[in-house]
């Protein structure tokens, strides 16, 4: 029920011109928002020509109002939209443009809790000690003023199996708690009330730590250099240092050094924890050596040395009616015939010209005619070159 607050102010006003005396009655300086605030002044001497005006200042804005003159009395009401908010109000009341009055109001929340209002975060946090999240409430009136300092709110933390409790009082109109992030991926949910009013829960999920040193191996079929087995690279489960298994996503770099020293670089993202690379293996015997790092965090704990022997077992150079060259047939480390379409690369040279020519191989041979190739007469020494072998031969042409 709204109560109606007056305050009369007895004005003793021998002239405009000379100072007043004032006299209060019934003053008073608090107001619960939202009650009427209504000032009535007494004057034992008022003109019509009289203007009273009042500024109400207040952390909201500042606000106009006309006073009403009813003989012998002022009265002014002061707006609900001033009222109704918490906090200091600041009155000036003005005759004919002159001061007579100011005065400081408390203007008090109700003090029955309407709401409860939180704030949680950041909702993804590392695990580690230094990483938390905050809860930071606020309990409100009808009006949606806060209610006054060192009111208690009761903070509610669950992680797994564990229930955490605290209370905390208001201070500058909040109340907070911080919440440390746990050693274990998952989620916390964390809650907060005040007597019966309580506020939705708010999930805070637990990432992996940065990543730490971890292993890498390979697989393969066979150990030739045939250029076309695919041979697998791929990581253990990279973990943190609290044995959480790192984040999906998370960039891995294979670092291939071959036996000439050139570098090449396969990506793999975690799945699981684990990265994984795919290389075909090269066309000519060498040697690797693998690594792999987690730019700016972390790198392998071993190396891999991996060897490729020669996929090529032999093969011949002939001479067919003192016109064609064949080599052939080309046998692989199965004694099979190399597939079509490995590439053979055939240097014809003398003192004075080099040829180098390439083919593609058919059932295992490759054919080059002389005629073609409008050599001159005379000796000539001949070199095919197959998947990193090599044979030379002689030629009187």
């Amino acid at each position: 029920m709204k109560r109606l607050f007056y305050i009369s102010l007895l004005f003793l006003i021998t002239s405009f011109s000379s100072e007043a005396s004032i006299y209060f009655e019934n003053e008073k300086n608090d107001y619960i928002a939202g009650e009427d605030v209504i000032l009535n002044f007494c004057f034992d001497v008022l003109e019509v020509s009289d203007q009273f005006d009042l500024l109400a200042h207040h952390g909201f804005g500042v606000i106009q109002v006309n006073g009403v003159v009813n003989k012998p009395y002022v009265t002014f009401n002061i707006p609900k939209s001033i009222t109704s908010k918490s906090g200091v109000l600041t009155l000036r009341i003005f005759q004919n443009k002159k001061m007579i009055y100011a005065k400081d109001l408390d203007i008090l929340p109700i003090p029955i809790a309407e709401k409860l209002e939180s704030y949680c975060g950041p909702k993804h946090l590392v695990i580690d000690r230094n990483d938390y999240a905050m809860m930071v409430s606020t309990v409100l009136d009808s009006l949606d003023n806060p209610l006054p300092e060192n009111t208690t709110v009761h903070f509610n933390y669950q992680h797994g199996d564990q229930l955490t409790k605290s209370e905390k009082k208001t201070r500058k109109l909040y109340a907070y708690q911080r919440f440390e992030a746990q050693n274990k991926i998952g989620y916390g949910t964390i809650t907060a009330n005040y007597d019966n009013i309580s506020e939705k829960a708010f999930r805070v999920d637990y990432y992996a730590h940065d990543p730490v040193g971890f292993s890498i191996s390979y697989d393969r079929q066979h150990q030739y250099a045939d250029g076309e087995q695919l041979v697998y690279l791929q990581t253990d489960k990279i973990q943190d240092r609290f044995g959480n298994v790192i984040g999906n996503g998370t960039l891995v770099k294979f670092i291939i050094r071959n036996q000439a020293g050139e570098i090449s670089e396969l990506y793999g993202q975690t799945i699981d924890g684990v990265a994984k690379g795919l290389k075909y293996a090269p066309n000519t015997p060498n040697n690797w050596t693998v690594t792999a790092i987690i730019p700016n965090f972390a790198e392998s704990k071993n190396t891999l040395d991996l060897s490729f022997r020669p996929s090529i077992k032999g093969f011949e150079i002939q001479f067919l009616n003192h016109d064609e060259i064949v080599v052939g047939p080309i046998v692989g480390y199965l004694n099979q015939l190399v597939q079509n379409g490995k590439s053979v690369k055939i240097t014809i040279k003398n003192s004075e010209e080099t040829l180098i020519i390439e083919r593609q191989t058919t059932n295992g041979h490759v054919s080059l005619s002389l005629k073609n190739l409008r050599l001159a007469k005379g000796e000539y020494e001949i070199t095919a070159t197959i998947a990193g072998i090599t044979k030379n031969s002689k030629l009187n042409y």
